[in-house]
């Protein structure tokens, strides 16, 4: 390096952060105490986290067909019906809820506190005839299989419709009733005597022993659980094999959902509406977003502006050319003030324009040498696969896409697409997760495919495990992660049954997932000093710029 051309020197006025943030702890309106609903809710947690993940392989025989008779296998999602009726066949017939079974009616009274909340529950107005037809499948059903998606509302939608098909006077067989439990079992799910829908059905119900006299040997409809991570089909035979009793505890917790928002949200939507009659309601969620935007608030109003500026050189190697002239030789680098008369200088050290224009001119007229060149190696950790937080901030940076629209475009992903050749297939597993960690048997695929299409150099030495940090973390799923790790994303019959959104996301799935078991990126980073001495009318004083 035969010299330094200094060719710009800039200067950025920033505003510095000298406020520190302060939000005082406002404690709750009102509480739920002493109520064993929320005791029962609480284990929710720890039976999601041990329950068997979908996909692995299950203990359990597959269920035998009854001669004669269809099996009823019941999902949320007229998509996904018709994605598993393929993977199924004729043995099944496939039908969906279309959302919500039975809600809480939004009238005084639907929530008794005084009463160990008991709950009142409707089927809305919208979903009668659906839920009718479903129970009438029911009734002729050789079993029923409930496939909800693998989450608290999915294990409620499976009870809530237990409970129709029960009223409607469906004979279960003994298996149904762990699903149902008896009086006082799940105290949240205990529905009100004056609703209508009173733990008595309409018609009497065999629950438990053989047939009854005069009805030969049918015991009734088995009723089993069944849930999934993917809409594929090993992890349908799978689940099918692992068949299990609706959890309780999660529909409490789900319910104790319910009763908050029905709770918080009667006692604060008219005091809103008041203030803001154009809003449509305050509840559970509301609140708490209305107080971060507050607190937010709070801290731009306090916030105490101070001025700072930064000193930049922009430094190119020169090189002698005809006639003593220098001549710019490589592209250069950016270096920043780093020091100033044997001090060094934070962020804030430069307080004012005049200074930092002092600087500036004596810089642009000053002699600079190298004084060290430091070479080192950097690694980059990859990321971990995608939980729905993060899908969805990647999603908006990357694709632009907005929250609702990502995750809806997910939701098609993970229910299915029709491919080329006609099957309707899901690429994505479930996308509302919270959880980093994938299974062994998803490590192994991924892992696989990254040899084929990159050879074995690119993996890590060691398969990376990931954990989520977050304490309340439930992990009861695996991370979003493809289906099938063979189906690339630039596969042309993959590409061509995919819309322009579906495509884009599905590929930034694929590759977040196979970025996190690669190895670990490598750069090289230079860190160059330079050292000068200030000229003018003060007397000469010694500076460092580092880039």
């Amino acid at each position: 390096m035969t010299g330094l051309l200094l060719l710009t020197l800039s200067m950025r006025s920033t505003m510095g952060l000298s406020a520190l943030r302060a939000t005082a702890r406002v404690p709750l309106a009102g509480r739920l105490a002493g109520v064993r609903m929320v005791a029962v809710a609480a284990g929710a947690k720890k039976a999601m986290k041990e329950a068997k993940p979908a996909g692995a392989v299950a203990e359990a025989k597959a269920p035998v067909p009854v001669p004669g008779k269809r099996s009823l296998f019941v999902v949320e999602s007229p998509s996904k019906a018709k994605t598993l009726a393929q993977y199924l066949g004729d043995e099944y017939l496939v039908l969906a809820t279309k959302g919500h079974v039975r809600v809480v009616p939004t009238v005084t009274g639907a929530v008794a506190p005084d009463d160990d909340y008991a709950m009142a529950f409707e089927v809305p107005p919208r979903q009668k005839e659906n839920v009718a037809a479903i129970v009438r499948a029911a009734h002729d059903a050789g079993a029923v299989y409930l496939a909800m998606d693998p989450d608290r509302e999915g294990e409620a939608i499976a009870w809530h419709l237990l409970r129709e098909m029960e009223n409607a006077g469906v004979r279960f067989a003994p298996s149904a009733a762990a699903s149902l439990g008896a009086d006082g079992a799940c105290d949240v799910a205990r529905e009100l005597e004056s609703a209508g829908r009173a733990n008595t059905p309409k018609r009497p119900v065999k629950r438990k022993g053989s047939a009854a006299a005069g009805e030969g040997a049918d015991a009734g409809v088995d009723v089993w659980r069944v849930s999934f991570n993917s809409v594929s089909r090993e992890a349908v035979h799978d689940a099918l094999a692992a068949r299990r009793a609706v959890d309780l505890n999660l529909v409490a917790a789900q319910q104790a959902r319910q009763a908050l928002d029905y709770l918080v949200g009667f006692t604060l939507s008219p005091v809103l509406w008041r203030r803001m009659p154009a809003a449509r309601s305050a509840g559970r969620v509301q609140s708490v977003a209305l107080r971060l935007v507050a607190e937010r608030e709070t801290d731009i109003e306090r916030f105490v502006p101070v001025p700072f500026w930064d000193v930049t050189a922009h430094l190119a190697r020169s090189e002698q050319g005809k006639g003593g002239k220098a001549r710019t030789g490589d592209a250069g680098f950016a270096a920043r003030l780093c020091a100033l008369d044997g001090v060094n200088l934070g962020k804030l050290s430069v307080r004012n324009e005049a200074d930092a224009e002092a600087i500036r001119e004596a810089a642009l007229e000053a002699s600079w040498r190298v004084e060290s060149v430091r070479a080192s190696r950097v690694r980059r950790v990859p990321k971990p696969p995608f939980n729905t937080a993060s899908l969805q901030q990647e999603a908006s940076a990357r694709l632009r896409m907005s929250v609702t629209r990502a995750m809806q475009v997910a939701q098609q992903l993970y229910e299915g697409v029709p491919l080329t050749d006609g099957q309707q297939v899901g690429l994505i597993t479930y996308m509302r997760t919270d959880a980093f960690n994938l299974s062994q048997a998803a490590l192994g695929d991924i892992r696989a495919s990254i040899g084929r299409e990159y050879g074995k150099g690119a993996l890590s030495l060691t398969m990376r495990e990931h954990a989520t940090k977050s304490k309340n973390a439930q992990e009861a799923h695996e991370a979003v992660r493809p289906v099938d790790m063979a189906m690339v994303p630039w596969a042309t019959d993959l590409r061509s049954s995919l819309t322009a959104e579906q495509g884009k996301l599905y590929e930034l799935i694929w590759r977040r997932t196979a970025a996190s078991q690669m190895a670990d990126a490598q750069y090289d980073s230079t860190t160059v000093l330079l050292y000068g001495r200030l000229r003018g009318s003060a007397p000469a004083a010694p500076a460092a710029f580092t880039g």
